[in-house]
């Protein structure tokens, strides 16, 4: 495999070769776990899609999920990204015709239970019949789990990618996990660590030579010879911000030289988002809006519903949308998303405090209307003010109550005060406290 343009495997040959080791191992049978801890930027997205790209070429068939920092209160969120569709697609019967009824009890996380069959009475039972409907699926040929962005998975879906890493021997699965090293870990993003079976990968920063390698390629040709040294000062050999660096200065008509680069040295993060943002900036008012838009909606951004926060019509929307991709902010892929997640951080770290909570109810509201899962808009109604609507804190009541009854009861606080505070209906308040008081 390749050395890509944005420097995310530049230094990696390491890393590359234990992914392939872990991939032909899954893909003959004997299950596997693998876990990629590295700062913003470094480049842990990158090597998580190598994975994929090579479990692929090995024949099995990947199922991708991402983190978001919108759905961290959507219980089995990441769960159901990556077995949903699948399971829809093999249709329900798949678990009991495959496993029995313990696979069945999975079906419930999905919230797509089967009449027939049983209801899980513990968290416990819910993680049995996921790892149970995995195995299900992969009795169907050697899969891959690629999960990025843990850092940001809501609790549920990491307590059941640790119950399954446990229980890989003998089974034609790879589990993939990028997370951020050093972010406030949950329980089980521990459990992932502690498992001493799991291939474990922290790719550090590049070196001077990589860095200066980096350069060459974003910029188009050899830098001046001290620019690449002052490059990974600046940087400190992080990909992303050599990238941003680049783009920077190319904004401004700069050279990328030593004396331009070392221009950017006070406060280099902070002095780059800014960059960043004036870049969003130039390319006029509608990309602002569907940068913004994009940065909130985060996995529901397909181009409806960008358009519709966004407040645009489809055509200039899609025309600042192909500004944004050229630019650099967003990728070219469908549905929309920013390059790296810092881009994303930088954008809705822009808006203010009220901008956020009102783009998060016009969210809330625009799934609804358009038949979204009803929990994915409570999780943005969990984001926005309150502002007296009974039917608000009815649904925050639901998503509460879901999460009570799949195991999260700190996901079914936050949903439940924050129904409180809209305030409920008079008559639905006394079941509410009943249940916050359950949860708590």
């Amino acid at each position: 495999m390749g050395v890509d343009g944005d420097g995310g495997l530049l230094e990696r040959e390491r890393e590359l070769r234990a992914l392939g080791d872990a991939v032909g191992h899954a893909a003959a049978g004997d299950g596997r776990s693998v876990l990629i801890e590295a700062g913003a930027g470094i480049g842990k997205t990158r090597l998580a899609e190598a994975a994929g790209e090579l479990a692929e070429r090995a024949g099995m068939r990947v199922l991708r999920a991402r983190g978001a920092e919108v759905e961290r209160e959507f219980a089995f969120g990441v769960v159901r990204q990556l077995l949903e569709r699948e399971v829809r697609r093999e249709g329900p019967r798949l678990a009991a015709a495959a496993t029995g009824d313990a696979a069945m009890l999975g079906l419930a996380a999905l919230d797509l239970p089967d009449p027939a069959a049983p209801r899980a009475e513990s968290t416990h039972g819910l993680l049995h019949g996921l790892y149970w409907l995995v195995v299900a699926l992969a009795e169907r040929g050697p899969l891959a789990l690629v999960v990025d962005d843990a850092h940001w998975a809501d609790l549920p879906s990491l307590r059941a990618i640790a119950h399954l890493t446990r229980r890989l021997d003998g089974l034609p699965i790879l589990v993939v996990v990028a997370t951020r090293d050093g972010a406030d870990a949950d329980p089980a993003l521990n459990d992932l660590r502690a498992d001493r079976t799991a291939v474990r990968m922290a790719p550090v920063a590049l070196s001077p030579e990589a860095t200066t390698r980096l350069l060459a390629g974003l910029a188009g040709r050899a830098p001046d010879p001290a620019a690449g040294a002052v490059c990974h000062r600046l940087s400190g050999g992080n990909p992303f911000l050599v990238r941003e660096i680049v783009l920077a200065l190319q904004q401004s008509r700069q050279p990328i030289d030593a004396a331009a680069i070392g221009a950017l040295v006070d406060a280099a993060p902070e002095s780059l988002r800014h960059e960043l943002m004036l870049r969003i900036g130039f390319l006029g008012p509608a990309a602002i809006a569907i940068a913004r838009a994009v940065a909130v909606l985060e996995q529901d951004s397909d181009l409806r519903h960008v358009c519709t926060l966004a407040g645009l019509e489809r055509e200039p929307a899609v025309a600042a949308i192909a500004r944004l991709t050229t630019a650099q902010v967003l990728a070219d892929r469908s549905p929309q998303q920013f390059v790296h997640p810092l881009v994303r951080a930088a954008v809705y770290g822009d808006l203010t405090a009220v901008e956020r909570a009102l783009l998060h109810e016009r969210a809330a509201r625009l799934l609804l209307d358009a038949g979204a899962d009803p929990l994915r808009a409570a999780a943005h109604l969990l984001l926005s003010e309150p502002s007296g609507d009974p039917e608000v804190a009815r649904r925050l009541h639901e998503a509460g109550r879901d999460a009570l009854a799949k195991g999260a009861p700190a996901i079914a606080v936050r949903h439940l005060r924050r129904a409180l505070a809209e305030p409920p209906a008079d008559d639905r308040r006394g079941p509410l406290l009943h249940d916050l008081g359950r949860a708590e």
